[in-house]
């Protein structure tokens, strides 16, 4: 599977979906479904309406990053 990395990983970012239809494709397959989503204007995107409306008000590209949780101690 591909994602975008070119300047989005220097900014602690992962990737990108450019548009709408990309992230319709891709977004909602695993992996993705454990990223946290931020469109262009700082907006967190967790459901389909978050997404649309970011295309609506043309907030592409919606940036992710892979979450990750420090193992917890016994």
């Amino acid at each position: 599977m591909k994602h975008r990395q070119e300047t989005v990983a220097e900014k602690y970012w992962n990737g990108e979906f450019k548009s709408y239809e990309e992230w319709a494709r891709l977004g909602p397959q695993p992996p993705y479904r454990s990223a946290t989503f931020i469109d262009a204007e700082g907006r967190r995107c967790i459901t389909q309406q978050d997404f649309a409306r970011a295309r609506d008000d043309k907030a592409f590209p919606v940036r992710y990053r892979w979450e990750t949780v420090d193992p917890r101690k016994t």
